[in-house]
């Protein structure tokens, strides 16, 4: 506090703070609803009461008022408690909203399913005379798509920005000098993988075609995936996927606080491929050399390549010139 007032961490811990119940808030409704609807509507429903209907709007399933009731409350419950966990737990902003949004919206999912069966089935005399109109269905998909879209909304995405060490190098560029490092990486093994699922799926497609169409898309995904490479230049760093150089994420330049070269653990940064995990964001795809950028306001991302010590000197040089000129601006 400065004078009262709340310094500006502090407001945005105070922020993050209100947008984390907000999202805790969207999600243990979910579970309130179910029990309201089962309140409010048990004593106007059949039992048993209809759970399902067919194409042309014929009841085939039904179950008990109460055991319809009870599974309803623990799978929405169980949902919401995993989404409010996902909001104060997780380590990772990106994938921790992704999560709670996916997560609430099967709770909320499940509890419209259940107010809108009661609702339909409330003054019937049996299951089999209940009728669900097919906008019925369409209010429960878009509810829930709406309300998980909320929770994704509110919650915070980004890290807060961490103290790490200023940016140093062996390198001095004078002003207006271009410089561009690239470095390539490929993996063998995921070559070797994309090629036999590609043999296989030309053989099954004799056999079952319907089969070698997910044999097909993953053996293009893992030769797409199999390679990348690092460009830093001036305006910061790229990386260039597959054998077109697509996708292509980048960091700016002035979202870059230094850069080091590590010895990459894909285990520790979450896997293989493209990860967001507790340490960062990552594009791995094998192990060994690796560079690691801290950002100013996000998380740390490292990326797979060889020479990363090199890459970090270049990239840290960069950094030291821009952050010199702007000095030298401000005096």
């Amino acid at each position: 506090m400065r004078n009262g007032n709340p310094t500006p961490r502090e407001g945005r811990e105070m922020a993050m703070m209100l947008r984390r119940l907000a999202g805790t808030a969207i999600s243990v409704v979910a579970p309130v609803v179910v029990l309201i609807s089962y309140l409010a509507l048990r004593a106007a429903v059949p039992d048993p009461l209809p759970t399902h209907w067919g194409l042309h709007g014929e009841v085939n399933d039904t179950a008990s008022v109460a055991g319809f009731f009870v599974a309803t409350l623990v799978i929405s419950a169980v949902l919401a408690l995993g989404a409010v966990a996902a909001v104060w737990l997780a380590h990772s902003p990106l994938a921790g909203r992704m999560l709670a949004a996916l997560l609430s919206f099967g709770a909320w999912i499940t509890a419209a399913i259940t107010l809108v069966t009661m609702l339909a089935a409330r003054g019937a005399p049996r299951a089999q005379d209940v009728a669900m109109p097919w906008y019925a269905i369409l209010a429960v998909v878009v509810v829930s798509i709406l309300l998980a879209a909320g929770v994704w909304w509110v919650l915070p995405g980004r890290w807060e920005p961490s103290a790490v060490a200023p940016a140093t190098s062996t390198l001095t560029l004078a002003p207006g000098e271009r410089v561009v490092w690239i470095g390539h990486q490929h993996s063998t093994l995921a070559r070797i993988f994309a090629g036999v699922l590609a043999v296989a799926g030309a053989i099954v497609l004799w056999l079952q075609p319907v089969v070698s169409i997910p044999l097909f898309v993953v053996a293009v995904a893992l030769a797409m995936t199999s390679e990348l490479a690092v460009r830093i230049d001036e305006r910061g760093v790229h990386t260039l996927w597959g054998p077109f150089g697509w996708p292509r994420p980048s960091i700016a330049l002035g979202e870059i606080a230094s850069a080091r070269a590590e010895q990459i653990n894909p285990m520790a940064w979450g896997g293989w491929g493209y990860r967001v995990s507790s340490r960062g964001v990552a594009a791995i795809i094998r192990r060994g050399p690796g560079l690691v950028i801290e950002r100013t306001n996000g998380p740390a991302y490292a990326v797979t390549v060889p020479g990363a010590d090199r890459g970090a000197d270049v990239l840290n040089a960069l950094l030291v010139r821009e952050r010199s000129a702007k000095d030298a601006a401000g005096q």
